[in-house]
């Protein structure tokens, strides 16, 4: 049976047989590897103490790839945003929510920013003219999350004389090399 950790989601492909005491674990793509097993560390570690079963990271550059290897039962368990989980379900209706992170007050949330450089008056209702930089097209805060922001704000993603990419590489590491704005 496969399970899905909703809200940033955790998928389980199929059951880890006895012979096979291996989790093929897929965190969150796009982040520093250190960084992603700090914030995984006590999860890993928990799975691996409750099931008795190692525990291997699985590092994909994107949520495209996470799918296609859930798909193809090369991962056992995903972390996933919104999004890319509907994608999956859509496409893979096996897969199950095996949990839910909550905050201390006990909400599901799920945020997503518009950012623009610091020396910037830009707020949302100003994009216009603009060239905006985003994540991979799975990524809940992509495409999805820019546009109803942007929308509440009465401007369009890809109107108003705006542009976007999923060139988000030029922007990693706070670089201002990229021509993005937004």
């Amino acid at each position: 049976m496969r399970y899905l950790l909703p809200i940033l989601f955790c998928l389980f492909n199929s059951p880890v047989s006895q012979a096979d005491q291996t989790i093929r674990f897929a965190p969150l793509p796009l982040e520093d590897k250190k960084i992603i097993h700090e914030q995984f560390r006590g999860l890993a570690d928990y799975l691996q103490e409750a099931t008795g079963h190692t525990l291997t990271w699985v590092h994909l550059n994107d949520y495209a790839d996470i799918i296609e290897q859930f798909k193809a039962d090369k991962i056992d368990l995903a972390y996933l945003g919104p999004l890319p989980y509907v994608i999956l379900k859509r496409d893979y209706p096996p897969a199950d929510p095996l949990g839910c992170f909550r905050d201390a007050d006990g909400q599901a949330n799920y945020t997503c920013s518009l950012i623009t450089w610091g020396d910037s008056a830009l707020t949302a209702e100003l994009v216009s003219d603009v060239r905006i930089g985003l994540t991979q097209p799975y990524s809940t805060c992509g495409y999805l999350s820019v546009s109803q922001m942007l929308g509440e704000a009465g401007r369009k993603i890809n109107g108003d004389g705006n542009s976007f990419s999923y060139d988000w590489q030029s922007l990693q590491g706070g670089s201002r090399g990229g021509p993005w704005q937004v």
